[in-house]
């Protein structure tokens, strides 16, 4: 006889806070590794010996954790091979990636399985910053050129967060140069994902001197005819 499989997905589930599915319900904790890159969709999908469940779904923010565990409830008089699939989407730097595996089910009432993905993308990868040049009284508009940057992204310039990042596309970002008062000269720049994955060049962009400050003023007694002048 077989048994209708259904299956519901609670976040951070606990087994005593069960708000789904039958009565008689057993549970699998489910820990989904390797969502490492932009992905914005996971879906879990369900099947014991050809009968399949509703899919389970999940809206994944753009600061999500790399590991995640979810609990899966199920009746527990389903016994069978349950396949899992679970599929990571939506990202725009990252390919949709899936992976599977079988769970024997024979009457557990509680156990953990655990499944890695396979990142289907990059890092970001910084090529160019346009201008070259910026005071270090920071406030000027700063383009970054290069590949896979994603939403979310965060720049800093010699470890100071620049504002209003603005990721236009893959390919390209702008922001806001940040302050740094008594810099000069080329500093690393870092483009950072949400996850931490990231990639800095330190000969891509240098502060000048927005000010030029000439103080302690000394007065001298120069001649009639001087033809030089020691400083």
């Amino acid at each position: 006889m077989k048994h209708r499989l259904v299956m519901c997905l609670v976040v951070g589930a606990v087994l005593g806070a069960l708000s789904c599915g039958p009565a008689n319900t057993s549970v699998i904790f489910l820990t989904v590794s390797g969502l490492t890159g932009d992905y914005t969709r996971l879906v879990i999908a369900a099947e014991v010996d050809g009968q399949s469940a509703p899919m389970v779904e999940e809206d994944l923010s753009a600061s999500h954790e790399a590991t995640q565990t979810y609990g899966l409830y199920y009746d527990t008089s389903t016994s069978g091979t349950l396949t899992l699939s679970v599929t990571a989407s939506g990202g725009i730097v990252c390919a949709d990636t899936v992976a599977s595996m079988k769970v024997p089910l024979s009457g557990e009432h509680m156990f953990t399985e655990t499944v890695e993905l396979t990142p289907l993308c990059t890092a970001p990868n910084l090529s160019a910053i346009t201008p070259a040049l910026g005071p270090t009284t920071g406030g000027i508009e700063v383009t970054l050129t290069g590949t896979n940057f994603a939403p979310g992204s965060m720049v800093s310039f010699g470890g100071i967060r620049a504002s209003n990042v603005r990721v236009v596309s893959p390919s390209q970002i702008r922001m806001t140069l940040p302050a740094k008062p008594g810099t000069l000269g080329t500093v690393p720049v870092e483009v950072m994902w949400p996850n931490g994955a990231s990639d800095s060049r330190a000969d891509l962009f240098s502060y000048y001197l927005a000010t030029l400050d000439f103080t302690g003023r000394r007065e001298f007694a120069a001649g009639m005819r001087p033809s030089s002048v020691a400083m």
